[in-house]
């Protein structure tokens, strides 16, 4: 009975790695999509300015990855980065684009809806510059 074992050794051996080969195959390639609602983060604000409105926005980010990341991966992984750079008071609308979420290793974001959000930029302390009014 053992000496069955080791006959045909080589071929034997072919059949594993082909076998090995082909469960790598379909376990790298067969991606999943999924739909994940990221907290949206704001950065390079000036100190002196905050964003008012809804707290804790968030976005519903697309995602494709192979079951086995995606079986790991949760919202507290997916971030929103918005960079607000720039952005004076008042009104602003950013857009969103796939490059603003960052993901692990692996994760392709296909799409972040709303594309575009809307957002008031006043000072931190809540007071707006002073208007005077015209003179009648």
């Amino acid at each position: 009975m053992l000496r069955g074992l080791g006959a045909n050794l080589d071929l034997k051996v072919i059949s594993v790695l082909i076998a090995a080969a082909l469960w790598w195959f379909v376990a790298t390639t067969d991606t999943t999509p999924v739909a994940i609602a990221a907290a949206v983060e704001y950065t390079g604000l000036a100190d002196d300015r905050a964003v008012v409105g809804p707290e804790g926005q968030r976005v519903e980010v697309q995602l494709q990855a192979v079951r086995s990341v995606v079986a790991r991966l949760s919202a507290d992984r997916v971030r929103v980065l918005v960079n607000l750079a720039g952005f004076g008071e008042g009104r602003s609308v950013v857009d969103l684009k796939p490059e603003d979420v960052m993901v692990p290793p692996g994760v392709v974001v296909t799409r972040v809806t709303p594309s575009r959000l809307h957002l008031t930029i006043a000072p931190v302390d809540g007071t707006r510059p002073e208007r005077k009014a015209p003179h009648r």
